[in-house]
């Protein structure tokens, strides 16, 4: 603020001789200039805030205790278990972008995370096309890798469906498929829901081709202390398996209330 009143005091004093103020040769009194009243603020003002490149999430509505819609980076709190980077990526589908998985016999890419304390229910939108031994879309609660339930769009010729079908298994250690359910599913049902719920020591597995319109698989009691839920796409390898793997996209991924 002083500077700018020295600035206009200058000012001034110029402005006086180009108009036939002081002479040249007599040295002009430079005259105090009186500031002009301010008002004082009774309250500092609060600085401006610096824009951040880190987004603000949005509030979750009620119900919904975690989503991601994979647009292109994940949210925090996952972890790949046996990654392979080479198959899997983000693409763009519709408009938007999606989570692509391309499986590999045996177990990789398998996307985790912690599981939510008490009853809750997990739901993926998955956009896949099972359709050669043992092609599977899946997600899953987890005790630990070798004991978990997994819920999927896939293709098992041998199995009762005979071919395309929604499955929910059972796997325990050493011993496998414990226990399943399938469904048949048509040939090109290939953008789907699937839901796995867990409630009041139950665990249910459904599937949908419309948001919403739930058909449940099966259900089994929960035996497992469950530590993490995830998702993944497999196939198997020749011979019984395929040559050619799934490719599976995935939309979002939530957890909500069941």
């Amino acid at each position: 603020m002083k500077h700018l009143l020295y600035l206009a005091a200058g000012a001034l004093i110029l402005f006086l001789s180009a108009c036939g103020g002081a002479p040249a040769d007599t040295q002009a009194v430079e005259q105090p200039v009186e500031p002009a009243p301010t008002d004082i603020p009774t309250k500092t003002s609060e600085p401006t805030a610096e824009p951040t490149s880190t987004p603000i999430p949005t509030a979750l509505p009620e119900g919904v205790f975690f989503r991601d819609d994979f647009n292109g980076s994940f949210q925090e709190g996952w972890t790949w278990d046996s990654e392979d980077p080479a198959k899997w990526t983000f693409v763009e589908d519709d408009g938007e972008q999606w989570l692509q998985i391309i499986g590999n016999p045996g177990r990789s890419n398998v996307l985790m995370r912690d599981v939510p304390e008490g009853d809750f229910a997990v739901v993926a939108h998955i956009k896949a096309d099972p359709h050669l031994n043992f092609h599977q879309a899946n997600i899953f609660v987890f005790q630990d890798l070798e004991n978990y339930i997994v819920v999927n769009t896939g293709y098992c010729q041998p199995c009762p469906v005979g071919g395309h079908g929604y499955f929910m298994e059972t796997v325990v250690t050493g011993g496998g498929a414990l226990n399943h359910y399938e469904l048949p599913r048509g040939e090109f049902d290939l953008d789907v829901y699937l839901k796995i719920e867990v409630a009041n020591n139950v665990i249910s597995g459904y599937y949908a081709t419309q948001p919403g319109e739930w058909t449940r698989i099966g259900r089994f009691g929960n035996f497992y202390d469950l530590n993490s839920i995830g998702l993944s796409a497999t196939n198997s390898s020749p011979p019984g398996g395929t040559p050619e793997d799934i490719i599976a996209r995935f939309d979002y991924f939530e957890v909500i209330a069941p």
